[in-house]
Formats: C-alpha cells, structure tokens, sequence
C-alpha cells in the first residue's frame, strides 16, 4: 500500500469510529469494492409518510482486502417548502462478503465514542444477485441505541436495484423503511 492510500485508510477508520449520525438510505449492492478501489455514490432520498422533504447524500466505500470493504455516508435534510437544511451527520460501516452468487454480505456498524453520539453498534446483512445488467437487492440494518438513558433498537429495511449499463454511469433506485417511516431513493456512481 502506498502512504496515501494508507492515510486515507486511516482517517476513513478514524471517521468511522467518531461517526455519528442518521441512518440514511443504503444505496450498495452486496458486492464489496475490490482492494484498493474507492467508490463514491451521490444520491438523492425522499421522505415520506407524508413526504417531508429531500436529502442529498454521498456515500463512499474503500476496499481493504478482498471481500472487506469499510464506507461512509453523510447527507442533508431539507425541509418540504425548502428553507431549512440540517446536517444529518456521518455513519460508518465494515462489511465483509461472505458468499458469492449470490452475493451474500455482513455489516457492522462500530457505533460512536461517548459524547459523540447515541448509536452504541449495530449490524447489517445485504443480498443480491446479477442478472446481466440489473442487480436486484435487499438489506436489513438495526442498530442499539442510547436515548435519555434508555437502550433502544432500530431498524431499517431496503430493496432496491441497481442499474449498469454502459458506458453510462450506473445507478440505484430504491425503497427503505425505517422505524415506521417509507424513503425512495436515486443514486449514480461517480
């Protein structure tokens, strides 16, 4: 490993450990980035139940061996008459790939040091398969809270499909419900 890849390796570990934030939409297949590869996913979600507003994300992924990679996502909440943006923070997660075909992943989700955040750990599992240019998928995330001193568990459930074809940037359309709340989501590669 050359010495930049080693220090963006560490500061997206060290972001990770510190992250703390909402738990946005998953724009990921099951399939992890290959050693070395770091991919960026720019999308845009809507809230709903009713509609609430927007949120403009970015989410990366940097592999770290083969079948393990380590992401970051982050975003804005816009409000639906569009005058007030909040900073949903950062969320970080390791996952590692456990089965091919389909393809089979297991995250976890490290949580945040005290005073940065109420998210203690939490894990994740990803499915899906390609079928030519059309990946179909789903996942489930929970993760155990602290809230005023109380433990509590979330949940969130996606299914989604990604679309390459190229030489066009692929994309991902997906739907996710999360603690009683319904988000759809776009994202493009960059």
């Amino acid at each position: 490993m050359r010495n930049s890849q080693l220090g963006l390796l560490g500061l997206l570990i060290c972001v990770s450990l510190v992250a703390t934030g909402c738990f946005l939409n998953v724009y990921q297949t099951a399939r992890t980035v290959t050693p070395a590869e770091l991919a960026f996913w720019w999308g845009l979600g809507a809230l709903f139940s009713p509609f609430e507003g927007l949120s403009p994300q970015l989410h990366v992924r940097y592999g770290l061996m083969p079948r393990l990679d380590l992401g970051l996502g982050s975003g804005f909440s816009i409000n639906q008459s569009l005058q007030d943006a909040k900073f949903l923070g950062v969320v970080g997660d390791l996952r590692y790939q456990v089965h091919f075909s389909p393809d089979i992943t297991l995250g976890l989700i490290p949580g945040s040091f005290p005073f940065f955040g109420d998210v203690l750990s939490g894990g994740a599992v990803y499915v899906s398969q390609s079928f030519g240019s059309l990946t179909p998928y789903g996942s489930y995330r929970f993760w155990l809270l602290l809230k005023e001193g109380d433990l509590a568990l979330s949940h969130q459930a996606t299914i989604g499909i990604e679309v390459f074809n190229r030489p066009r940037l692929p994309a991902i359309f997906e739907l996710t419900w999360k603690d009683g709340r319904l988000m759809f989501g776009f994202a493009i590669r960059l």
